[in-house]
């Protein structure tokens, strides 16, 4: 028997949000911009702004969130990059594109910018061509803007950290999958750290979930106990997530405020809505 209602059943639709898309000259590719703004007036600056990368997965829980926050007087504007398709596998190979910086993941694999690599062009789509549109058609406060990613989002925010630190004035990096190009981002940090400081200097949240290191109760199908372990100890999410904000935090000018958190009982994949409203509340506060 089908659910009463089925037949007239539509799309939900997140409140106080629209969505549509947009072309990048400087990815040639087509982008899905989810929109949340707050149902309140703008404080005098304008509002403080969230962007965040696989809006697929995390635009409805930020927008959640945000508007939780509104309530409470601390509004800001969440933008979400995604892609428009709702095909899985497609999605996947779209984001190792765009979020993977300009290294192969490690030595078994060859530079192919078809495959991972698009970081540095990502990233000035973001900057240069959809960031001129929001301030251009939003009350936003241009010191006040945020970017927020999860696993590769995370490495994509690290990345931004160690190649483009101006862009903006809060970075949130989530479960950052560190160990990307036998951890390019820690050698492309200590190059930055003999560079002089940044200006500005960006605040910096890295969070991770505690139980990223630890065997999960049930394998995924096709990998053993032993294989799983190997993985975990190469990957070393807990412990490369806390060597980054400590190496950062150590670096005179690189970063300002800079915090780590493990958060307790989570893995990688249960941690982004946490870290999703962990972030909120490190940019807002």
């Amino acid at each position: 028997m089908s659910p009463a209602g089925q037949a007239s059943a539509e799309k939900a639709v997140i409140p106080f949000a629209v969505r549509y898309d947009l072309r990048s000259e400087a990815t040639g590719r087509d982008y899905r911009i989810s929109l949340f703004t707050p149902p309140l007036p703008a404080p005098d600056p304008g509002y403080p702004i969230l962007y965040l990368v696989d809006a697929n997965l995390t635009f409805p829980v930020a927008a959640a969130m945000a508007a939780a926050f509104a309530m409470e007087g601390r509004a800001a504007i969440v933008v979400g990059v995604g892609y428009p398709t709702e095909d899985i596998l497609e999605l996947m190979n779209l984001r190792r594109r765009d979020l993977t910086p300009p290294v192969p993941r490690d030595a078994s694999e060859a530079a192919n910018i078809e495959e991972h690599g698009g970081s540095e062009a990502f990233l000035r789509f973001l900057v240069d061509e959809l960031r001129p549109q929001i301030l251009d058609h939003h009350n936003v406060d241009p010191t006040r803007q945020a970017l927020f990613g999860h696993s590769l989002g995370g490495l994509f925010v690290a990345a931004t950290l160690v190649t483009r630190p101006e862009t903006f004035s809060t970075l949130i990096a989530s479960s950052p999958t560190l160990y990307w190009g036998d951890r390019w981002v820690f050698r492309q940090l200590t190059r930055m750290a003999a560079s002089g400081p940044a200006e500005p200097a960006p605040r910096l949240l890295v969070t991770v979930g505690a139980n990223e290191q630890k065997l999960p109760a049930t394998m995924p199908a096709g990998v053993t106990t032993e294989q799983m372990q190997a993985m975990l100890k190469e990957w070393s999410m807990v412990d490369n997530a806390r060597d980054f904000a400590e190496q950062v935090g150590a670096a005179p000018g690189r970063a300002r405020a800079v915090r780590f958190q493990a958060l307790d009982g989570e893995d990688h994949l249960t941690a982004v809505a946490t870290a999703i409203s962990r972030g909120l509340a490190y940019f807002l506060r």
